[in-house]
């Protein structure tokens, strides 16, 4: 039954995972790692449930977090060379077909920047709109579209490098 279903959504953690977390280092085969062919790439991502789905829909707000680097490990400072701040508020909701939840929706408001400004700065912002179908327990299909809004004359192409779905 949806009630439950949803009873059972509302009492599990608010603060959770949000997209992938990891940790990576590259670098040239057969090459000895250095400051010109190797670095590591980290994301961390968490969510932020504000509310139990009471909203309209049986829906849900929360607030989310992506920081993405880039860091060069290999030099003698230690220095990033390329920081990505996604910070985000959502309404979500959680699709449920014959007593099964099958799936979830979401449109979210998100702001994408790497924290400069000046011509350095890559900011912009978006409305995305995300859905998710479970196929089975272990395997579920994840497809996501944006509108952009695009902040000042210095990131006019950003769309050449993110495109407009995933």
């Amino acid at each position: 039954n949806v009630d439950s279903i949803l009873n059972d959504f509302d009492n599990r953690p608010f603060f959770g995972l949000f997209k992938d977390n990891y940790f990576v280092l590259g670098t040239a085969l057969n090459e000895h790692p250095t400051e010109f062919n190797s670095d590591v790439k980290f994301q961390i991502s968490f969510q932020q449930r504000l509310t139990r789905s009471v909203l309209p829909w049986h829906s849900h707000l929360f607030l989310s977090y992506s920081q993405k680097a880039m860091w060069n490990i290999f030099e003698e400072s230690l220095p990033f060379h390329d920081l990505n701040f996604n910070p985000g508020i959502g309404l979500s909701k959680l699709l449920i077909n014959k007593g099964k939840v099958v799936g979830k929706a979401t449109v979210m408001l998100e702001h994408e920047s790497n924290g400069r400004d000046g011509e350095a700065s890559r900011s912009w912002n978006k409305i995305s709109f995300a859905g998710s179908a479970y196929i089975d327990p272990r395997l579920m299909v994840h497809g996501k579209v944006w509108l952009p809004i695009i902040d000042g004359q210095q990131n006019k192409d950003m769309l050449k490098y993110s495109g407009i779905f995933q």
